[in-house]
């Protein structure tokens, strides 16, 4: 079985804790990485959930921080982290955590793959300590 980037075309965000008015959830799945969700400042846990439009092979998840220009090129880059899926959006399954280097590339987790039609991405930590995330993309990764 090859796994990749699943199909994007029907993917949605369906869920989140917060965003800004300029940098919504939806962006994540844009494609287009000067685009970014941010969420407010508020308390962590922050969270994006993803409708992949029907039961997928899951096996993993990357993660691109915000590209765009701001003083701390690192700022609101998601630090501790847990990858969720789910069938139903009810009943979760942790599949992956950990936590990602401060970087601007691409960072990716790998898991046992699992059938599941959502996948969750929940922040736990800010890699500055602060309280507000970014991601401009979210990719699900499987067959």
């Amino acid at each position: 079985m090859v796994s990749g980037v699943l199909p994007r075309t029907v993917a949605k965000v369906i869920a989140y804790d917060s965003q800004t008015v300029s940098d919504g959830a939806a962006n994540v799945l844009n494609d287009n990485p000067m685009n970014a969700w941010t969420s407010a400042d508020s308390a962590f846990p922050h969270y994006l959930t993803v409708d992949l439009g029907g039961v997928r092979q899951v096996n993993g998840l990357s993660y691109l921080p915000k590209q765009e220009a701001r003083s701390n090129i690192y700022e609101g880059n998601i630090a501790n982290y847990q990858v969720l899926v789910s069938l139903d959006a009810i009943n979760w399954s942790l599949m992956g955590q950990g936590s990602w280097a401060k970087t601007i590339s691409m960072s990716s987790v790998n898991f046992s793959t699992v059938n599941a039609r959502y996948v969750k991405l929940l922040a736990l930590s800010e890699v500055n300590g602060g309280r507000v995330v970014s991601a401009a993309e979210v990719r699900v990764l499987g067959s």
